[in-house]
């Protein structure tokens, strides 16, 4: 985050704390301080990534969009403006499409990018409840309250602790298969517990401890991965240790809507439970991993295209005459290539046959996509067709 990004993100925040700070819920001030502060540090470091790997097109617009995006969304909580909120889903839209993209390019394996891409989708579900509490649009049964809350869970826990387990992949040496399993249940959990809380409460409290679980996996492994910097690692591990205590809270509030006690409320909630998120898990996860920024191991993927070049000249293969009145080959025999090394009589004939007259010959080509991308194939197979 640059120094034009901070001065503006201290501007607006004053602005906020001083029109809401009496009158608005506290809620919002937390959804600001992901968006302002913690949101845009993310979106330098992924810039910096793709400018080195030359494939930073839509981050760089991301970066350049962000200070109108920000004031859309200070604004709709200043003025409670659905058409401001829509601002920034809109700027969500395009951040879940820049981790959409680079799920295409990549596709689902390995699973620490998949965890990055994931968590960049999953804020667009952050801004379209954003937008939906500004707008009052009424969801189910919920409170403007619990949509705001709704909001604040994808812009934080499924934002922000799916990237972080995403860099800490990047930073071990190999997936375990205990890396795997609690990867999927942290990417998973998100829509678990929204269709536990919709739905089923017993659901609701199962996905809780599958999420729990999975949290206590990543703080153990953060304390085993080893780190460049000190610094980072203990930022990181603090971040981690903290997380589950405070996930504790969570399962906490989750059993006492089960059973139908309040062991928790959501007042306590609120404050407990996301300030403590926000400044000692957050804020401490973030400086640790940007600290140490792990490098994307993935080599990039190019077409091979051989550096040998030859003086060739153009010919029209649909000329039928050119096959009738000369015989084009590779090399005219391979006798002329027989050398101390290499003799002609020693290749096979097949091979022999295909250098000196490659016209006898037909090829053919399978082309296999990946499972997930077959549909996609399908609908614009027609565009493709001659």
């Amino acid at each position: 985050m640059n120094k034009w990004h901070l001065t503006a993100s201290l501007i607006l925040m004053s602005c906020f704390l001083a029109n809401r700070l009496l009158t608005g819920p506290i809620a919002e001030f937390f959804v600001l301080i992901a968006i302002l502060f913690f949101l845009p540090a993310l979106l330098q470091f992924f810039n910096q990534e793709g400018e080195k790997r030359q494939q930073g097109a839509l981050i760089g617009f991301l970066m350049k969009a962000f200070p109108l995006a920000v004031l859309c969304a200070t604004g709709a909580f200043i003025f409670h403006s659905a058409w401001l909120a829509a601002g920034w889903l809109l700027y969500t839209m395009v951040l879940a499409l820049f981790g959409f993209t680079r799920l295409l390019k990549r596709g689902i394996f390995p699973l620490h990018e998949l965890m990055i891409d994931g968590a960049f989708i999953y804020i667009a579900l952050g801004g379209l409840w954003f937008w939906m509490y500004t707008a009052d649009i009424q969801v189910m049964t919920f409170s403007p309250l619990i949509i705001l809350l709704t909001a604040i869970h994808f812009h934080y826990s499924a934002f922000f602790i799916p990237l972080f387990y995403g860099l800490l992949g990047r930073q071990r040496k190999k997936e375990t298969i205990l890396y795997k399993l609690a990867g999927w249940v942290i990417l998973l959990s998100p829509v678990m517990i929204a269709v536990g809380i919709s739905f089923s409460r017993l659901f609701d409290t199962f996905s809780v401890i599958l999420y729990v679980i999975a949290l206590y996996v990543y703080g153990i492994l953060c304390m085993k991965t080893e780190f460049r910097s000190i610094l980072a690692k203990v930022m990181v591990v603090f971040s981690s240790c903290m997380l589950m205590g405070t996930v504790v809270l969570s399962l906490l509030y989750s059993a006492g809507m089960l059973l139908h006690v309040t062991y928790i409320s959501i007042d306590q909630m609120i404050w407990f439970h996301g300030s403590i998120n926000a400044c000692c898990v957050i804020l401490p996860g973030l400086i640790g991993w940007l600290i140490e920024r792990p490098a994307d191991r993935l080599k990039k993927k190019e077409f091979p295209i051989s550096g040998v070049h030859g003086r060739f000249h153009l010919m029209s293969f649909q000329n039928e005459r050119i096959y009738d009145s000369e015989k084009i080959g590779l090399v005219d025999s391979l006798d002329q290539l027989n050398g101390k090394t290499f003799s002609a009589e020693k290749v096979s004939p097949v091979i022999r046959r295909f250098y000196e007259d490659p016209m006898q010959f037909t090829l053919k080509a399978a082309v296999c996509f990946h499972w997930w991308v077959r549909p996609f194939v399908f609908l614009l197979q027609p565009v493709f067709k001659e």
